[in-house]
């Protein structure tokens, strides 16, 4: 029997955040996190249902009913294609991929490492990680700040995703804002320090003009990073700021 998942929307852009930013990737967003952040950018994608929008190039898009049949959603990621290599990975976001790692482990099996593979991530389901881990290139995982969040602490979940993600390229990312305590960045930072060292830790201010943290914020939480981890950015939303989604 052909698995099925829930998701979001299927299309090709530029990645926005995190070190490739720039890049042509095709992006499949899952369908529903469990989490509900209140900086969510994606809000549409916690849902727990709702149809599919499917990029189809110089067409625009179309709606499928959820719950997909893995072999639509690869023939759709296929699609995205203008020529081999044009997209220079698959990222696989959300809503939250790891709430539907069967689903996953079927549809990058499907693809048969077409596609580099960029893993974004909540961080906080060091075990469903581990089902997938093999099929993934790059994982970039959230560190869920309580300022941020509003959800309380996930510190002993980040802890064992990162332990979990050893082995694979790790980019573990910070939204940050003016309501951050540097204490909540340096608890982070040591935690990757311990748990993957040699991980990128991207600093990522809230975008909204009202909620970005101030620049003398921005280097604070940079120089107390830099004091335990060695690779540190201060990265924005980019894709924000060209206007492309």
């Amino acid at each position: 029997m052909d698995s099925t998942g829930y998701i979001s929307e299927i299309f090709s852009s530029f990645q926005g955040e995190g070190p490739y930013m720039g890049e042509r990737h095709i992006f499949v967003r899952f369908l529903g996190c469990s989490l509900g952040c209140g900086y969510c950018d994606t809000p549409y994608a916690m849902a727990e249902a709702g149809p599919a929008r499917i990029e189809e190039a110089g067409i625009g898009f179309k709606r499928l009913e959820n719950p997909l049949p893995v072999r639509t959603v690869m023939e759709a990621v296929i699609s995205q294609e203008v020529f081999p290599g044009f997209n220079s990975k698959l990222a696989i976001t959300g809503g939250e991929p790891l709430e539907q790692p069967e689903f996953l482990r079927a549809l990058l099996g499907e693809l048969g490492g077409r596609f580099k593979t960029l893993l974004e991530t909540n961080g906080i389901l060091p075990d469903a990680l581990l089902r997938v881990k093999d099929m993934v290139d790059i994982i970039s995982m959230d560190f869920k700040l309580p300022s941020v969040t509003d959800k309380g602490e996930f510190w002993e979940a980040h802890r064992e995703f990162a332990l979990a993600a050893r082995g694979r390229e790790l980019i573990a990312k910070a939204v940050v804002s003016p309501g951050t305590p540097i204490k909540e960045v340096e608890m982070a930072a040591n935690i990757l320090a311990k748990a993957a060292p040699d991980a990128l830790f991207v600093i990522q201010p809230i975008t909204e003009k009202s909620a970005t943290p101030s620049p003398e914020m921005l280097f604070e939480f940079y120089s107390c990073a830099r004091r335990i981890l060695k690779n540190v950015r201060v990265i924005p939303q980019v894709h924000k700021i060209m206007g492309v989604r």
